[in-house]
Order: C-alpha cells, then structure tokens, then sequence
C-alpha cells in the first residue's frame, strides 16, 4: 500500500517529464504485484517488481543528461 501510495504521488509530477507510456509500464507492474499480493501468490511478486525497477532504470537513463547525447 505504501509503494502504490508513494507511486501516485510521484506519478502526478513524472507525467509532466516523462512519457506516460514509460510511467503506464510501471504503473502496469506495480498493479499486478498489488494484485499478487492481494491473493498471496508470492511466485510472481518478485519478477513484477524487477520488472518495475528495470523500467524505472530505464527511463533514469534515457532521461539523463550527457554530452554524448547532445551530439
């Protein structure tokens, strides 16, 4: 509950920034780990969460600021 409550605080300020296609993938994530957590199916919580942190990863670093992206 924590996670999905500090998700929606920070997704209102993300969508200004990010693609909301990237933002909706963890969105998507976070939802079905809720949803196993919810039915205790605990097999598939930990692949929904890396999944989610691999995105995240992802948009940190195409969103990053480098000389070699400028040029």
């Amino acid at each position: 509950k924590k996670v999905n409550d500090k998700w929606e605080e920070r997704y209102r300020i993300l969508a200004f920034y990010i693609e909301h296609d990237e933002l909706e993938k963890v969105k998507t994530e976070l939802t079905g780990l809720s949803a196993d957590l919810d039915v205790e199916e605990y097999k598939h919580c930990i692949s929904e969460l890396e999944t989610a942190v691999f995105i995240l990863d992802h948009i940190k670093e195409k969103e990053e600021f480098h000389l070699k992206s400028i040029f």
